[in-house]
């Protein structure tokens, strides 16, 4: 019985991760849309590992690639979509 209220709390706690990751996906997704119709430049950090981080700058862009795992990348029109159905 134990073992099983373990088990539910660690998924939990990895679910509830994985749903923050996707809100930051689609705030992104969200400002990027809004950066191309303003036609200007994002400045941003982006996360390469757990604690290394890169500054990058983000021109407008017509299409974006939202990697969900190994051979699961979309389009960011099609990501959108699927973020907010799930």
């Amino acid at each position: 019985m134990i073992i099983l209220s373990l088990s539910t709390c660690i998924i939990y706690v990895r679910l509830k991760s994985q749903i923050e990751e996707l809100d930051k996906s689609i705030n992104m997704i969200t400002e990027l849309k809004r950066s191309k119709a303003e036609d200007s430049t994002i400045s941003t950090h982006f996360r390469i590992s757990d604690q290394i981080y890169s500054k990058a700058r983000i021109p407008p862009t017509d299409k974006v690639g939202l990697w969900l795992g190994v051979k699961k990348i979309l389009l960011a029109q099609s990501a959108l979509l699927t973020l907010k159905h799930n």
